[in-house]
C-alpha cells in the first residue's frame, strides 16, 4: 500500500519529503476517520448535553489560541522536524485516554492532548512549503488535504460498524494504533530548515532565514497583523470558515437524533464525505492554480450551501448521502486557504524575516478561535432549535460565497487574485522566483 501511495504522489509532482508527509497524513486520516464521524454520538451517550457537546467539540480551538505563540517559538527554536515530532507524538495519548473514559468529563484530558498536537501546526505548514520548493503551494496543500481524506475513506465505515457491534472502545484503540503509525512515519522526514538550499527546488529561490521568536517577537507579530496583504485575506477566509463550521460539527447528532441513522450508516456517510473530499481537494486545487484561490473557495462554498440544504431534509437516506457528498466542499476551505496564505507569507518573508512561522501561528490561532466559537455556538443553537446550526450556516455561507464569486468574477483575466495576492497559476511562486 505504501508503494502504491508513493507512486501516486510521484505522479502528482510531490517531492520525497512531501510524499512521506502524505503517507503520514493518510495514516492520520485513517486514525481520525475511524472515530470522528460518530464521536458526537458517543459524547452524547456519555451524558453530554447539546451545550456541553458544543463546548467539548470547540475546546481544542480554544487551546489552539493559547498555544499559538509557543507553537511558532517551537518551530524556530527546535527546527521544523523536531517540532513536528513533539506535537505529532501527542495524538496517540489523546485517543488512548478516550478509550478508557466512561464519562464525558473523563475525555477532557484526551481532548487537551489532541489539541496540543497543534504545537506542530506552524512547523507542519512551513515544512510542506520548504519541501515543495518552487511548486505551486495551493495545489501542494490541497494534495496534502487529499492524502488525509484518503485514509478517512478507508476507515470511516469500519468505525461505525465496529461501534454498533462492540462499542466505541475497540474503535478508539484502533485510532490510537493508527495515530502512532502516522507519528512513526514522520521520523523518515529529512531535517529541513527554512533557507536550506536543498529545499529550494528548481526555482533556486531561497526562503527567508529561520529566526528565533524572541526579543522582538511581539513586534514581528504586530507588524504582520498590520500588513494588509496578510490581514485582509485572513479575515475573509476566517469568516467563511466560521460560517461553514457552524453547520458541520453536529451533523452526526442531527441525523441520529432526528432521522434515526445508525452509527454504521453515519460512518459510511463519513467515508462518502472523505472520498468526495479527495476529488474536491485535487480539483479545486487545480481551479485555485488556474482561476485563483478566491474563485475556488466560492465554488466550495456553493457546495457547502447545497449540502446543508440536503441535510435539513435528510429523511431519505439518499439525501443524507448527497449532503455528505457535497459537504466535503467545506473541508477544502482550510487547505485552499492555507496554500494561499502560505504563498502570501512566502512573499512577505523577503522583507519581514520570520513571517512564515509567525503568519501560520496567527492563522492557526485565529482559525482555532473562530472554529471554537462556531462549534460552541452550534451546540447552543442545537439545544434551542435542532435545525438552527444548519440553517444559520446555510445562510452565512451562501451570502459570503456569493460575495466571493462576485469578486472573483470582476477580476480581469491575469489580474491579481483577491486571496492569494497573485495571478492564476502564480499562487505558490515567490517574487524572486518569478523574475
Amino acid at each position: 500500500a505504501g508503494r502504491v501511495i508513493d507512486g501516486v504522489m510521484r505522479a502528482l509532482d510531490l517531492d520525497r519529503n512531501n510524499r512521506i508527509m502524505a503517507i503520514a497524513n493518510c495514516l492520520w486520516g485513517a486514525g481520525s476517520g475511524i472515530y470522528l464521524p460518530i464521536w458526537p454520538i458517543h459524547l452524547e451517550r456519555l451524558g453530554a448535553s447539546p451545550t456541553v457537546l458544543g463546548i467539548l467539540l470547540g475546546l481544542a480551538g480554544v487551546i489552539g489560541i493559547v498555544i499559538s505563540i509557543p507553537a511558532a517559538s517551537l518551530a524556530t527554536r527546535l527546527g521544523l522536524k523536531r517540532a513536528l515530532l513533539v506535537g505529532w507524538g501527542l495524538a496517540p495519548f489523546g485517543t488512548a485516554i478516550f478509550a478508557v473514559a466512561s464519562t464525558w468529563e473523563a475525555v477532557v484530558p484526551g481532548i487537551i492532548a489532541l489539541a496540543l498536537v497543534g504545537l506542530c501546526g506552524p512547523a507542519y505548514s512551513s515544512y510542506i512549503g520548504v519541501a515543495a520548493g518552487g511548486r505551486d503551494l495551493p495545489r501542494t496543500f490541497t494534495l496534502m488535504g487529499a492524502s488525509i481524506t484518503l485514509g478517512t475513506v478507508l476507515t470511516a465505515p469500519i468505525g461505525g460498524a465496529i461501534a454498533d457491534a462492540f462499542g466505541m472502545t475497540p474503535v478508539l484503540i484502533g485510532a490510537t494504533i493508527l495515530y502512532f503509525l502516522s507519528f512513526a512515519s514522520t521520523w523518515r522526514l529529512d531535517d529541513l530548515r527554512i533557507g536550506d538550499a536543498s529545499a529550494t527546488g528548481a526555482t533556486g529561490a531561497a526562503s527567508a532565514p529561520l529566526v528565533p521568536v524572541a526579543g522582538s517577537a511581539w513586534r514581528g507579530f504586530i507588524e504582520l497583523v498590520r500588513e494588509p496583504a496578510f490581514a485582509r485575506p485572513v479575515a475573509g477566509l476566517l469568516a467563511l470558515v466560521a460560517a461553514g463550521q457552524v453547520g458541520l460539527a453536529l451533523a452526526p447528532a442531527w441525523l441520529a437524533g432526528t432521522y434515526g441513522y445508525s452509527q454504521a450508516t453515519i460512518g459510511l456517510l463519513g467515508s462518502i464525505e472523505a472520498g468526495a473530499s479527495i476529488g474536491m481537494n485535487v480539483i479545486l486545487g487545480q481551479v485555485a492554480a488556474r482561476r485563483g484561490a478566491t474563485f475556488a473557495l466560492g465554488v466550495a462554498g456553493a457546495m457547502t450551501v447545497a449540502s446543508h440544504a440536503a441535510l435539513l431534509g435528510a429523511g431519505p437516506r439518499w439525501l443524507g448521502g448527497a449532503a455528505y457528498l457535497l459537504r466535503g466542499g467545506a473541508g477544502t476551505f482550510h487547505w485552499i486557504g492555507t496554500g494561499a496564505i502560505g504563498a502570501i507569507l512566502a512573499r512577505l518573508s523577503r522583507r519581514l524575516p520570520g513571517a512564515s512561522e509567525r503568519g501560520f501561528a496567527i492563522y492557526y490561532a485565529a482559525e482555532g478561535a473562530v472554529g471554537a466559537a462556531a462549534t460552541m455556538s452550534a451546540g447552543a443553537l442545537y439545544g434551542l432549535w435542532a435545525p438552527g446550526p444548519f440553517a444559520v450556516s446555510l445562510g452565512g455561507v451562501a451570502v459570503m460565497s456569493a460575495i466571493v464569486l462576485w469578486r472573483a468574477g470582476t477580476r480581469k483575466p491575469g489580474g491579481r487574485d483577491t486571496l492569494s495576492g497573485g495571478g492564476p497559476g502564480m499562487a505558490g511562486v515567490t517574487e524572486e522566483s518569478s523574475r
